[in-house]
């Protein structure tokens, strides 16, 4: 029997599925609702993993972040109040952005694996690949065993939009979204 065959705990599944209708919602072409929120990677630094990527949604990046860690399930019940009785025992305030605050840790651990992987299928590519071979054949044998192993990748999905809506700026002017930005 294969131990433990999922490398992504079900939370952070389920914040990766959040993001991932987001990210569809933001980017959708036709929106019913219009609103100027937007998304994007980058890299940073941190103490504890190093640099990763990082994702931020302006204008409201904070309250998008403690959305999304609410729709994805990551705070229980039990874990509010655990939390609650450890604050109230070292008269701590409690936190105002606590489940944005938990988005960005469950982040940062899936972005840690990421890494962490990718590093290993580098090095193995690195050192197996041929001359002129992209993908050495130890990483064409293993993608071949992920499609046929994990289902769920190998379905089809909606794809995210990469069209965005024109926008109808003037020569010289900026856009709404670009002042808002300046104001994070």
């Amino acid at each position: 029997m294969i131990r433990n065959q999922q490398p992504l705990t079900d939370r952070q599944l389920r914040l990766l599925e959040a993001i991932r209708a987001k990210i569809k919602k933001i980017t959708d072409p036709a929106p019913d609702v219009i609103s100027h929120d937007r998304y994007e990677f980058y890299t940073s630094n941190t103490k504890r993993y190093g640099k990763i990527i990082k994702i931020r949604f302006p204008p409201r990046s904070t309250a998008i972040k403690s959305e999304l860690a609410k729709t994805a399930g990551l705070f229980t019940d039990a874990r509010r109040e655990k939390l609650d009785e450890i604050r109230t025992k070292h008269q701590i305030k409690t936190a105002r952005n606590t489940d944005a605050m938990l988005f960005e840790e469950t982040w940062n651990d899936i972005a840690f694996k990421l890494k962490k992987s990718l590093y290993t299928a580098g090095l193995i590519n690195f050192l197996f690949a041929k001359t002129g071979e992209q993908a050495s054949t130890p990483l064409q044998l293993t993608q071949d065993i992920i499609m046929a192993e994990y289902p769920s990748i190998s379905s089809k999905r909606d794809p995210i939009h990469t069209e965005t809506p024109e926008t109808t700026e003037s020569v010289g002017d900026r856009s709404y979204i670009d002042e808002l930005a300046e104001c994070e």
